[in-house]
């Protein structure tokens, strides 16, 4: 549930506007006034926020949690063999729901692995 507060700039009203997203629900409160404020952010915007969002997240995330695995369990394989199965149960779970994000989740993947397989090699080497 995503909540929002925010102020209105000509009045000093307060608004509340909480929205389910994945349940379709819309419930909109108002503290101050009886005036409806269920435009004050519109549906499509907040829903292209989260897409972007998750495509921001979708670049940064896999990498780094190939390379902390790799940190915690001292094997890139392993560590990459981790995140796939974390990511194999979003795309299960229906989170990562299109193919850019599945796209971008692999490349990800892919530059989390070249550092994690630098970091094991430097490792290695000063051995």
């Amino acid at each position: 549930m995503l909540r929002y507060v925010m102020k209105e700039y000509r009045s000093p009203q307060f608004f509340i506007l909480e929205n389910n997203f994945l349940s379709g629900k819309k419930k909109t409160a108002m503290l101050n006034g009886n005036k409806d404020c269920s435009s004050i952010f519109d549906r499509a915007v907040v829903e292209r926020c989260i897409v972007e969002m998750k495509f921001i997240l979708a670049l940064l995330l896999p990498g780094m949690i190939v390379v902390f695995f790799t940190r915690v369990v001292y094997n890139h394989y392993l560590g990459l063999l981790l995140t796939v199965a974390l990511i194999a149960a979003s795309v299960y779970r229906g989170y990562t729901d299109t193919m850019p994000l599945i796209i971008i989740d692999a490349f990800s993947l892919t530059v989390g692995f070249y550092f994690a397989n630098k970091l094991v090699h430097r490792k290695t080497q000063k051995k």
